[in-house]
């Protein structure tokens, strides 16, 4: 919405116009702010699996970051210390779309 404010002088009638901001959300000192969110999307990590996550090695390759952002702090301490070993650690992993488990080794 724009607010025109026109000259005095009707000579030059000049127009100037006050665009109001968008302001960013307060937040208060607690930290929550008050814009609505709709959607909160589930999936963290997301992937377009390669021909190399679906051959015959069987690997999903995932980047680093996403790993100790949103895969380690699920784990127990045991299970985040194998997963940075050699061997690896087992996990179970339950697959929405075929509504089905699998074993598997998270390295």
């Amino acid at each position: 919405m724009c607010r025109c404010n026109k000259g005095s002088d009707s000579s030059t009638r000049k127009q100037s116009c006050i665009i109001p901001t968008k302001k960013k959300p307060q937040e208060t000192r607690w930290g929550y702010t008050t814009d609505l969110m709709l959607y909160d999307d589930p999936w963290k990590i997301k992937k377009v699996l390669k021909e190399s996550d679906v051959g015959n090695l069987s690997r999903l390759l995932l980047h680093k970051e996403l790993v100790e952002k949103f895969v380690l702090p699920m784990l127990g301490p045991n299970a985040q210390r194998e997963a940075e070993t050699e061997k690896g650690t087992k996990i179970i992993i339950w697959d929405v779309d075929t509504q089905s488990m699998h074993h598997l080794v998270f390295k």
